[in-house]
């Protein structure tokens, strides 16, 4: 048991070692500026959540799974969960990788029960408000 545990781990190594730094790193999000060189396989990131993958360059990736796909300039993909690590076929790439966490929001949603310009300040959200009337 301890065998193949070890063999996994010297294997995913070199791939976790070449992991660049966040490029944003804070509660909610995770931001990394990753450059793809064609024919190296890039480094594995495992998401634990849901992330975003925007690519810079167009062209011809392949992917963790082993297809290959084309992307446009400035196209996006999106997932949750699992493992990505990209391949450039062609050309060098560089590709945005997102990743958010889930943090607790300290937002508020707009109070629409007051209104500073009260009586008549015709904003329609305030009850009483002559733009409020049918």
């Amino acid at each position: 048991m301890r065998r193949p545990l070890l063999a996994l781990m010297l294997m995913t190594a070199p791939a976790l070692a070449q992991l660049p730094a966040p490029v944003i790193d804070n509660a909610r999000v995770t931001v990394r500026d990753i450059h793809l060189e064609p024919g190296k396989p890039g480094p594995a990131i495992a998401h634990a959540g849901y992330f975003a993958v925007l690519y810079f360059d167009g062209g011809r990736i392949r992917i963790a799974d082993g297809h290959t796909v084309s992307h446009p300039a400035g196209d996006a993909v999106t997932g949750r969960g699992g493992v990505t690590h990209d391949t450039a076929l062609g050309k060098p790439q560089r590709e945005i990788v997102v990743e958010l966490k889930d943090a607790p929001s300290n937002t508020r949603a707009k109070d629409r029960s007051w209104c500073w310009r009260r009586p008549r300040c015709g904003c329609g959200i305030t009850p009483g408000c002559p733009a409020s009337r049918p």
